[in-house]
């Protein structure tokens, strides 16, 4: 840009979005400011960096013709790692495969990526091996939590599971919905980002939301959402040979 009617100098105003202040303000170069503040923006001002979240005017075209630019910005946190502290003391290592179309149209049952298999059904015979996840998950609760209140446990590291190798459930998706009186089949999402999960399903049964992984009409994978009381599957474990896993509270629901 040139031209007797651009300023060569532009007065910036700097705002801090917390305290709706100004703290500081600069005359500078026209050239050290981008064209545009629509893309997201961060200034380092000394040791501390500021994100942009708005610019008064955006353009450059518009502030060098009047000068001024006013900034609002929001200084950025920085955490060391050693104060880091994570919601729940372990995950799933294996998500599932994600495509652009839904399984079943009927409805889309939203979850966190964090919440994959936390509460998981798996044959019997596999629990020496669950058994051996959980010691590590235990590890995390005796050495590496603790109380943010009275409800409430944080974590300074967490146990990244390895998955429990089995074969396919081989529960027919029709012995399930009968068992459990479930008439309608939905599709798998996660809140961060698009697409389903493939071959993904879910089931909504009372309070109980459950879903997996579907292969040719035989569920593969079978998890559930958090409820408080799991004796209501007792008869549901004893008849396929399964245990139900709550991976994060160390404990294996047996039938």
């Amino acid at each position: 840009m040139s031209g007797s009617s651009f300023h060569p100098k532009i007065a910036v105003e700097l705002i801090n979005v917390e305290t709706n202040q100004v703290f500081a303000k600069a005359n500078m170069e026209a050239s050290q400011l981008p064209e545009s503040f629509e893309k997201s923006t961060t200034l380092h001002l000394g040791d501390d960096q500021w994100t942009v979240e708005e610019a008064i005017p955006m353009h450059a075209d518009e502030f060098m013709l009047t000068g001024k630019l006013t900034l609002k910005l929001r200084k950025v946190l920085l955490v060391s790692p050693e104060e880091l502290l994570y919601s729940i003391p372990s995950i799933s290592h294996q998500l599932p495969i994600i495509v652009p179309e839904a399984a079943y149209g009927n409805f889309v049952f939203m979850m966190r990526e964090d919440d994959w298999k936390q509460f998981e059904f798996l044959p019997k015979d596999t629990t020496p091996d669950i058994e051996k996840e959980l010691e590590k998950v235990q590890e995390i609760w005796d050495a590496h939590s603790q109380l943010v209140d009275e409800n409430w446990y944080a974590f300074k590291k967490l146990h990244v599971r390895t998955p429990i190798a089995h074969a396919s459930l081989g529960i027919k998706l029709a012995d399930f919905t009968d068992f459990f009186g479930i008439e309608t089949i939905g599709s798998v999402s996660f809140h961060s980002g698009e697409g389903y999960v493939k071959n993904g399903f879910s089931a909504i049964c009372e309070e109980f939301h459950f879903y997996g992984i579907l292969q040719d009409g035989h569920i593969e994978d079978l998890c559930i959402d958090k409820i408080e009381d799991f004796s209501t599957f007792t008869a549901f474990l004893l008849t396929h040979n399964l245990v139900l896993v709550d991976w994060c509270s160390c404990e294996i629901i047996t039938g």
